[in-house]
């Protein structure tokens, strides 16, 4: 309210006394409520990410091979983006993939530098393996 509109005498609109106490009352009438994140069932999101539209993955579309890596390998899309290809950026193991990244990530600090991503392979759930969605994504 101060940068729109001109100080009272010589106090800021939204530092006089009267539009305090009314914004205080108006907090006390209807105070903020804290919004909780709703729960969800991580056996049917697992369940979900073996059934259409994520499955059979050579039938749908790009969108959902994403978004089915980015859950499977509980990376953000922006880690997945960074990631390198080509040769010696890459290696293919039994057990999984190992990538090189570009970059820091979102939520990188400078004292944790993370220059590699591991993709793991389910051999017992082969429809969740996160290395057989970065393999098709």
């Amino acid at each position: 309210m101060s940068a729109i509109l001109p100080p009272v005498g010589d106090t800021p609109v939204g530092q006089h006394a009267h539009i305090v106490r009314i914004l205080r009352g108006v907090f006390n009438k209807r105070p903020t409520v804290a919004r909780l994140v709703l729960e969800w069932d991580l056996q049917v999101v697992l369940k979900a990410l073996q059934e259409y539209p994520f499955e059979p993955m050579s039938k749908t579309s790009l969108k959902f091979v994403a978004i089915k890596t980015g859950i499977t390998t509980f990376r953000r899309v922006g880690d997945l983006h960074a990631l390198r290809l080509g040769e010696g950026a890459v290696s293919v193991q039994n057990q999984g993939v190992t990538f090189l990244i570009q970059g820091p990530s979102k939520t990188g600090r400078p004292s944790h530098i993370s220059p590699k991503i591991f993709v793991p392979c389910f051999k017992n759930k082969k429809l969740l393996g996160p290395k057989r969605a970065i393999t098709w994504y």
